[in-house]
């Protein structure tokens, strides 16, 4: 006959309350390099903890250091931004689109709660370009100003859009002013880097 030594209870000393552990900062750059965007990590009170990416500095709207800022102030005035933080910190997983001068992002928060009570804690995000999307759909521009931007983009000059279009040089060059004032641009030069960032207008960059 088998003979089993006397149960004895477990102890169970009283600890603090336990939150899920942090990744690591290789595990977010990594997250990050996949996804081709930033991985951020929030506190619960929207303050920057972390945010690891190449793209990071394309989705700030006010320049500076924002490691330590609050989100909520840091992007003040984009409202799907602080919609998303309010239902992020209630325990709600948010995707959502969101542009910011120009550029599309798909952003992702996670709500990450404490183990003991079950409260949010922080929130782990993370925002990535949308290539491709259209001008008219960021900037809401009308057809013909969209089709100046997506050639402009593609590196076509004045003279070839007015050309392609029907239209004069000087109206041509009116629609790229606006163009580069919505996107917060100087030059034509930096506009057309930045939309074959983007992938704007690969249709007029395969044409002649």
């Amino acid at each position: 006959m088998e003979i089993r030594p006397p149960h004895r209870p477990t102890r169970i000393s009283p600890s603090r309350p336990q939150v899920a552990e942090a990744p690591p900062d290789e595990l977010l750059t990594y997250a990050a390099d996949r996804l081709g965007g930033i991985v951020f990590e929030l506190d619960a009170d929207t303050r920057i903890v972390r945010s690891v990416g190449r793209a990071r500095g394309e989705v700030v709207v006010r320049r500076g250091r924002t490691r330590g800022r609050l989100a909520r102030e840091v992007y003040a005035d984009v409202p799907e931004v602080l919609d998303a933080l309010g239902r992020s910190l209630a325990g709600e997983r948010v995707a959502v689109r969101i542009e910011l001068h120009g550029t599309v992002y798909d952003c992702d928060y996670i709500p990450v709660r404490q183990a003991a009570t079950g409260a949010v804690v922080r929130i782990l995000g993370s925002a990535v370009v949308v290539r491709g999307a259209s001008i008219p759909e960021v900037l809401g521009l009308p057809p013909r100003q969209a089709e100046v931007a997506e050639r402009l983009a593609a590196g076509q000059t004045v003279g070839a859009i007015a050309h392609a279009m029907y239209l004069s040089p000087k109206t041509v060059s009116e629609y790229a002013r606006r163009l580069r004032k919505a996107l917060g641009l100087e030059t034509t030069n930096e506009l057309v880097a930045h939309g074959a960032r983007l992938g704007w207008g690969e249709l007029y960059r395969r044409q002649p």
